[in-house]
């Protein structure tokens, strides 16, 4: 019996010293450090909410000259979507008819 407990005891310590343990550079630590901020989740839950319209968010955008959109007194003609900012539980939706 003890000589199974100092096999079991000698064969982890050999392990722990030949195994390489996971460490993280500098920049994985940022972008961990990052993922966890309120701007990674908030970026989480955009991309979370915007899923299902995103690409074709992304291929809308080019035909935005006839939509008449002002940002800054100048026309938006290329580069702008529409993405929800809100979840699902808190949208408001409106019947303009």
């Amino acid at each position: 019996m003890i000589g199974l407990a100092a096999g079991l005891v000698s064969g982890l310590a050999i392990a722990k010293l030949f195994l390489p343990t996971p460490s993280l550079n500098a920049q994985s630590a940022r972008d961990l450090e990052w993922v966890a901020s309120d701007n990674g989740k908030l970026a989480r839950n955009l991309v979370d909410w915007n899923r299902d319209i995103l690409k074709t968010c992304l291929q809308d955008q080019q035909n935005l000259k006839e939509a008449l959109i002002i940002l800054n007194g100048k026309y938006v003609t290329k580069g702008l979507c529409a993405l929800w900012v809100l979840p699902e539980t808190q949208r408001v939706y409106e019947d303009r008819r």
